[in-house]
């Protein structure tokens, strides 16, 4: 079962508090961090660990030829998990998460596609309290045949401002493009990180560089 992962990791570790599990194709993990960042918002906790993982094998190769996903390259295994903490804790921080949404393509590969990753823009930022045009850096591992989706909703949002690629990791990919983003900020920006499914599910997450106020 899906859900299996967080209840015995929770047990593993003793982390109290409410454990959930996304599923929202490759766009997990970041959605994930979503979820996580509106429990600390609403005082449910003080520190929760969110992140993403699949494993490649026959079940997640038989599941992509069977609905048809494109990817366009092999995706990778791994698993990415990060620490987000309440704002006012003490202690040394990358960054800090400061807006996310999540959303769905109906038809990634018409007409119509970058709708839905344009509105998860543009609703991210607003939660961050960012104009669209304010964001420095993009990171995205989109797939190769969703690129032209990613690039309209890019223009219809951020302007300019084209993505650092990375290898799609699956649920992984997200939280790893988080850390990649917030690693080579060497000043205080805000990084727009996005996540795009063949399967429809997108995400994005607005984070400010270390040194945020």
């Amino acid at each position: 079962m899906a859900n299996a992962a967080a209840g015995e990791l929770a047990i593993a570790y003793r982390l109290a508090g409410p454990a959930l599990t996304v599923s929202a194709g490759g766009a997990s993990g970041l959605a994930a961090l979503g979820e996580a960042v509106e429990i600390l918002r609403a005082g449910r906790a003080d520190v929760v660990v969110a992140g993403g993982a699949d494993a490649l094998g026959g079940a997640l190769a038989d599941w992509c030829t069977a609905t048809g996903l494109a990817f366009g390259t092999p995706p990778a295994e791994a698993a990415a998990v990060l620490v987000l903490e309440r704002p006012g804790r003490v202690g040394a921080e990358l960054g800090r998460i400061a807006g996310h949404a999540s959303g769905f393509e109906p038809d990634p590969e018409g007409p119509a596609g970058g709708e839905g990753l344009a509105g998860a823009i543009a609703a991210a930022c607003a939660d961050a309290g960012l104009a669209p045009r304010a964001i420095a850096a993009v990171v995205s591992a989109t797939p190769p045949p969703l690129a032209p989706l990613e690039a309209r909703a890019l223009d219809a949002t951020v302007g300019g401002c084209r993505p650092r690629p990375m290898r799609p990791a699956l649920g992984a990919t997200g939280p790893l493009g988080l850390l990649a983003a917030l690693a080579d900020r060497k000043r205080r920006v805000p990084v727009l990180v996005l996540e795009v499914c063949p399967s429809g599910h997108v995400a994005a997450l607005v984070a400010w560089s270390r040194g945020a106020p």
